[in-house]
């Protein structure tokens, strides 16, 4: 039976993208995924031309289940708090896949984050807390909740934090207090140069 009809290209996505679930990145070669096919590397290649092409489409459902997390309800106030909480459960519960797209700066991947990124802060912008605040201003709480989550979540998907004194209902309670403090700078007290320091002495940093 031809490969092109025995192996479909959606199972090869999936195959790609559980590896990189299971192992990182590293973890997505032609031989890891020729190995779970039970197959050679031809299959592979009858459907992306290159590694780098089934990279990009496993980036791509990255996003996708990212979004899932990003533009869920969890209840809260503020539409950035639901925004922020989605990225900590997304890190908490796949380490991987979020280290595989944010950690390694792949270039091959620009251009897949960039339209994300954009869609995020438009969804931001409509929250009803925000409808007197300049466009400048909600662009400067987002570049800061951006910074202090992407610090937050390496820390989460590095195990940097001692789980027995700080889990994930303390993590979460931090991204609440962050924004506050983004909020009542920005709405209540006028301030456009609000900064959350991240507070490093509830991180092991030794923690193998």
């Amino acid at each position: 039976m031809p490969a092109i009809l025995r192996f479909k290209k959606e199972l090869i996505s999936q195959i790609a993208f559980d590896l990189v679930a299971e192992g990182g990145l590293d973890n997505l070669s032609t031989s890891t995924v020729s190995q779970k096919l039970q197959s050679s590397v031809k299959p592979i290649y009858t459907h992306y031309s290159s590694m780098d092409n089934l990279k990009r489409e496993v980036a791509s459902r990255i996003v996708s289940r990212l979004n899932m997390y990003i533009y869920k309800d969890y209840g809260e106030e503020f539409i950035l708090t639901n925004v922020a909480i989605g990225q900590a459960l997304f890190a908490y519960q796949n380490k991987n896949l979020y280290l595989s797209l944010f950690a390694e700066e792949n270039p091959l991947f620009t251009d897949i984050l960039s339209d994300p990124i954009v869609k995020t802060f438009e969804y931001f912008k409509k929250d009803p807390a925000l409808s007197n605040i300049p466009d400048d201003q909600i662009a400067n709480m987002y570049m800061q909740m951006s910074n202090y989550m992407y610090g937050l979540n390496m820390a989460i998907c590095n195990n940097w934090f001692d789980e027995k004194f700080f889990g994930l209902r303390a993590i979460l309670g931090l991204i609440k207090q962050m924004v506050q403090v983004l909020y009542r700078g920005i709405i209540i007290e006028g301030i456009t140069n609000t900064e959350v320091q991240f507070d490093p002495f509830i991180i092991n940093f030794d923690k193998d």
